[in-house]
């Protein structure tokens, strides 16, 4: 049951710091324009659809330990040999 516990609390921080950074960090602190914050958006959107689809890991249960070495290769190359 803790081990559920922490993946809970490891998806609602991923959420929050994923938004924190978008809406927050681009344009604020880095003063990025809007496309690239819509850039950066669209580029985690199809990431996350990645591991939802491949992956079987449900978007509201995403966190950061499913974004390991393993699993960004993996994105990589869908990327470049399915999505091209």
């Amino acid at each position: 049951m803790r081990k559920n516990r922490t993946k809970d609390h490891d998806n609602v921080f991923f959420w929050e710091t994923a938004r924190r950074f978008l809406d927050y960090e681009l344009l604020k602190i880095r003063k990025k324009s809007l496309n690239t914050v819509a850039a950066y958006r669209t580029s985690l959107n199809i990431c996350i659809d990645y591991l939802e689809d491949a992956k079987g890991i449900r978007r509201e249960n995403i966190c950061f330990s499913d974004l390991d070495k393993e699993n960004l290769k993996e994105y990589l190359m869908w990327m470049t040999e399915d999505k091209k």
